[in-house]
């Protein structure tokens, strides 16, 4: 389970591994934008992409990530961080990291 703090875009957001292993991602957004997330290893280096361009509308969407790496296998048990980053259509970016740990 994570949590990563406010901003201008996003005002909150929470991932939470359910008992079948997925993870959702719980995004509040402030304004409409778009947004992508990746998982980063503890290390910082990215192991798979989880959204791109995706659209979230103002207010509460959740993202379903299946907890498996770039090559489609199951990420092993561990912490990793979620990174966030948002974006208007007028040019308004963030970034927001937010960490998760994974059970197997």
């Amino acid at each position: 389970m994570g949590t990563g703090s406010a901003g201008t875009l996003v005002a909150s957001v929470f991932a939470q591994q359910a008992s079948a292993g997925n993870v959702a991602i719980h995004l509040q957004m402030l304004t409409s934008g778009r947004v992508d997330v990746e998982a980063l290893n503890i290390a910082g280096r990215p192991v798979v992409r989880i959204a791109a361009g995706r659209l979230c509308e103002q207010g509460h969407s959740i993202l379903l990530w299946d907890a498996r790496g770039a090559t489609s296998t199951k990420l092993p048990a561990g912490r990793y961080l979620l990174r966030i980053q948002a974006a208007t259509n007028s040019g308004i970016q963030e970034q927001l990291l937010t960490p998760i740990s994974l059970h197997r």
